[in-house]
């Protein structure tokens, strides 16, 4: 039943547009570091980082459901192991940040967060 829920075309689509706002909302955070270099998470407004934590939440729980889905096969799917990835990335940014510690401002961590619009191509 989990399997047929995630395969859904409504679910697929639904996904793809927690995917697409995603997208835009990291290129609104990286127009908000452009134009407000070095002053870290502040700039960020409240509803940017409220909509990015609700797009992990999705993602996480996809995710959840997918390892349930798949059970010992999960990790055969490239797909499952990137999802994973980013959700790591993402609840690890998360935690950091909670912490005062903004692991955006770090190249391969920023260059790994990117990972997420390749999430994109699972849609297409």
């Amino acid at each position: 039943k989990i399997q047929r829920f995630l395969n859904n075309p409504w679910t697929e689509t639904v996904l793809g547009g927690v995917i697409t706002l995603n997208f835009v909302l990291i290129l609104l955070e990286t127009d908000s570091r452009a134009w407000y270099p070095g002053r870290g998470l502040g700039t960020r407004p409240k509803w940017l980082v409220d909509l990015e934590g609700v797009c992990l939440a999705i993602f996480g729980a996809e995710l959840a459901l997918r390892i349930v889905a798949d059970g010992t096969k999960f990790h055969r799917k490239m797909w499952n192991l990137l999802d994973a990835l980013i959700v790591a990335i993402g609840v690890s940014d998360l935690i950091l940040s909670l912490a005062g510690i903004e692991m955006g401002s770090l190249g391969i961590v920023r260059v790994l967060r990117l990972c997420r619009l390749l999430r994109l191509l699972r849609v297409l």
